[in-house]
Parts: structure tokens; C-alpha cells; sequence
């Protein structure tokens, strides 16, 4: 369901326990760019588990 790059951010986030500025580091963004990626990705999952309910 979600692209690679925001897999691989909840996958650090959540499992590895990066911190937001870990991941922009790893990636070579902005914080501020991760933290609203992630925001991103929490409303798509919200809403497809939604559907699967």
C-alpha cells in the first residue's frame, strides 16, 4: 500500500526507534519534512484500516 520511502520511515520510526532527525539525516531532509511525511502516512493507514474494519 505505501510507496518504499514512507515503508522504510514507519519501518525506522516504529521497529528501529529512529528519531525524527535520525531519519532526515538518513535520507537528507529537513526535519520538519519527516515529521510531516510521517503525519502523512499515519492518516493513509487510518483510513485504509478504516475501510478494513
Amino acid at each position: 500500500m505505501l510507496e518504499r520511502e514512507k515503508q522504510e520511515i514507519v519501518f525506522l520510526y516504529f521497529f528501529k526507534h529512529y528519531t525524527y532527525q535520525e531519519i532526515a539525516g538518513y535520507y537528507g531532509q529537513a526535519h520538519s519534512s519527516v515529521w510531516s511525511r510521517m503525519q502523512t502516512v499515519m492518516k493513509q493507514l487510518k483510513r485504509e484500516m478504516v475501510k478494513q474494519e
